[in-house]
């Protein structure tokens, strides 16, 4: 009993914290400190502003050797598609109604690694764990985009467009923040301590406020909403999902701290703008925002185990 000791308070070192933010969000909106408009505000700034400006200054201050492996990227791309693959299988069984297919696997494969996922890595390895995963939240961040719209088109409209995933992608705060950061980089362009500065002023808003914003958008009145499908999209994104990435990730022989990031990164709940997108084309909003709500509370849950099963396994 003694032994277990270390290794739970290992992971709820760095669980905890997340979850006390989000509930301290959920507590704010509940006495009407944060309303719509204030959160709509908010939210706004993070990806807007907040988040893009950390991701730049961490892909240009990172220290030489610190980012994102080539054989990370890979796992998480091909972990991503391979979820998706298992979970389209497993909703044409059993989802009944079409139109909630396309929610139940954006549901499973779409993690909110800007947010909670960085948050998870923070918490675990400091300012290494988010240089070591800013380019891998970038490129898995434009393939989440691509799949959603094409999967949504698809079960929603009876159509593909790639066109509006594309535009999607280049137009996104994160994707642009990280590529302006890249290219800095490589052409190893000056930039003023002052600008860096300030924009990492900008970026240190991200965490609190973001999960503060996650938190109070958490709709709980939505939990009746297709309970069946919000389950099986759960399960899919805190159980199905960490499988398959972190399996793919030792096969692939990744180990150490890489290995534990893409652990943290994949077992973030499902991320809030699959909801936007969901509304956006006209799908069941509720079940999207139910299965964000359960994928919440089950994430916690099972990154603390996970993270025991590493610490026990001695790889952090």
């Amino acid at each position: 009993m003694s032994d277990l000791i270390p290794l739970l308070l290992f992971a709820v070192n760095v669980t905890a914290p997340i979850l006390l933010v989000l509930g301290t969000g959920v507590a704010l909106r509940r006495v009407n400190r944060i309303d719509e408009a204030f959160l709509g505000r908010a939210t706004w700034i993070v990806f807007n502003v907040a988040m893009p400006s950390m991701l730049f200054v961490k892909m240009v201050s990172s220290p030489a050797g610190s980012g994102s492996s080539v054989r990370m990227l890979l796992v998480g791309v091909i972990g991503t598609a391979l979820v998706c693959a298992l979970m389209i299988a497993i909703v044409r069984v059993l989802v009944a109604d079409v139109g909630e297919r396309g929610v139940v696997v954006q549901g499973a494969y779409r993690a909110n690694m800007g947010v909670v996922g960085l948050g998870y890595c923070y918490n675990a390895f400091g300012d290494a764990g988010i240089a070591a995963v800013v380019l891998y939240l970038g490129v898995v961040t434009i393939l989440y985009n691509v799949i959603a719209v094409v999967l949504l088109n698809h079960y929603l409209h009876g159509r593909s467009d790639w066109r509006s995933a594309l535009v999607g992608v280049l137009r996104n705060p994160l994707i642009l923040g990280i590529l302006a950061g890249g290219v800095v980089r490589v052409l190893d362009i000056p930039v003023p301590t002052t600008l860096l500065r300030t924009l990492d002023y900008l970026g240190q808003m991200v965490l609190p406020l973001a999960l503060l914003c996650t938190g109070a958008a958490l709709n709980f009145g939505a939990l009746h909403a297709a309970p069946r499908n919000a389950v099986l999209g759960s399960l899919g994104k805190a159980i199905l999902s960490p499988i398959i990435v972190v399996g793919l990730a030792l096969i692939a022989g990744l180990d150490g701290m890489e290995l534990v990031l893409v652990f943290l990164m994949v077992s973030a709940p499902t991320a809030s703008a699959s909801y936007v997108m969901v509304r956006a084309f006209g799908g069941n909003d509720g079940l999207a925002s139910n299965i964000i709500v359960v994928s919440t509370l089950a994430s916690i849950v099972f990154t603390s185990l996970g993270l025991m099963a590493f610490r026990l396994a001695g790889l952090v």
